[in-house]
């Protein structure tokens, strides 16, 4: 029954979607190349605001329309792939009765768990057999990439000058992000040789890193929640696979995701920062040339823990403090000392105390996150004070 829902599924997806968006990328561009062309010999007119101008164009009417219902139809189909890829754990309920009585219990001492070994998974057993089939069958991944791409800043400009055409930007911006969160849910559910192992993730980090983020602004919540997302799975299968790639990150690079991660008003932009940061120290941690941007992440995590307005965020800032400098080694250890981790976190915990038995009832979802975060920072202090015995 079930292999026959998802044959099914998997047949609609191949049919109807796969194709379209097989050549959508290429026709998109040769739209907007003649709607700016069709532009050049239109009869104009003011809108009366002097800023944007409309156009009276039979063809150019047109080729919009056909540009809008390919834009469209790309977003439907980002939306079914990323779909395809999500997975109901079952754990939201879990938590749902938590007290404070049982606050402690099941939770994981964050220094008891084993560091050392981080396997990388070579079966895609989150996804039916048959869906699987597709994705690489109908080369999926490549295909979402390919709308990852910003329009250039010419056509951009062309575009934004007329009133009927602004609107082709923004679904072309709608894109974008639901490329690039579907990157985020294909990621995490392929295995690193369906995504052409080490050099393809290292290139898709790089496009997204160096290229998307870099253009965008801690104003464009958007496009920067959608980005961090990506680069998050993204990097934690490089994680995986131990990559030694990360060595010849600039101090510019870290400062960037840095200012991001403190400047943005969206906290889940933050909450993504917090891990591609702690997760970059993780890998650098055993590296003695990387012991500057080592202290530099911890001094960024302290402070977006202690400062935070979102509790939730601050959890997260601690939990990566966990993970950094909960390993065992020299480095690690030098790291903490120099920015003086202990005694930052002394003074942060009554405050997360206090907010945490206040905010409570108003976390929701969060509540687990927050709560084990409590716990794990008093002993994360007590085991840190052994260490430097």
């Amino acid at each position: 029954m079930h292999k026959d829902k998802y044959s099914a599924y998997a047949g609609k997806l191949r049919e109807n979607k796969v194709m379209q968006l097989k050549s959508a990328f290429r026709k998109q561009r040769s739209l907007f190349t003649n709607i700016i062309q069709a532009n050049e010999d239109t009869e104009l007119e003011s809108n009366g605001g002097g800023e944007q101008i409309e156009f009276k164009n039979p063809e150019a009417d047109s080729i919009i329309r056909e540009i809008e219902v390919l834009l469209d139809t790309q977003q439907m189909a980002l939306e079914i792939i990323t779909n395809l890829c999500c997975t109901d754990d079952g754990d939201s309920d879990e938590w749902g009765d938590l007290d404070s009585s049982d606050a402690s219990e099941g939770i994981v001492d964050c220094m008891d768990v084993d560091t050392e070994e981080n396997t990388v998974p070579q079966v895609a057993e989150k996804l039916a057999p048959e869906i699987h089939e597709a994705f690489i069958s109908e080369a999926m991944m490549q295909k979402v990439v390919s709308l990852m791409k910003k329009l250039d800043a010419a056509s951009l400009e062309k575009l934004t000058q007329h009133s009927q055409t602004q609107q082709l930007v923004v679904k072309h911006q709608r894109v974008l992000c639901r490329a690039l969160l579907c990157v985020n849910n294909v990621v995490s559910n392929l295995t690193p040789d369906d995504l052409g192992g080490h050099g393809g993730l290292w290139q898709l980090w790089s496009s997204i890193g160096c290229e998307a983020l870099a253009l965008s602004t801690a104003r464009d919540v958007e496009f920067l929640e959608a980005c961090t997302c990506a680069m998050r799975a993204i990097l934690q299968r490089l994680f995986e696979m131990k990559s030694d790639k990360f060595k010849d990150m600039s101090p510019g690079d870290l400062q960037l995701l840095s200012e991001i991660g403190l400047q943005c008003s969206e906290e889940a932009v933050r909450a993504n920062i917090i891990r591609i940061l702690g997760t970059l120290g993780c890998l650098l941690v055993s590296d003695v040339s990387s012991m500057d941007a080592i202290k530099g992440i911890g001094l960024f995590l302290i402070d977006i823990s202690s400062k935070d307005t979102s509790l939730w965020v601050c959890a997260e800032g601690l939990d990566a403090i966990f993970d950094l400098f909960g390993q065992d080694g020299a480095i690690a250890e030098e790291a903490s000392r120099a920015i003086g981790l202990v005694d930052k976190l002394k003074t942060l915990s009554p405050v997360f105390k206090t907010k945490t038995q206040q905010q409570r009832k108003s976390l929701g979802e969060n509540l687990p996150v927050v709560m084990t975060a409590r716990s794990n920072l008093i002993r994360f202090i007590k085991y840190k004070e052994g260490q430097s015995k």
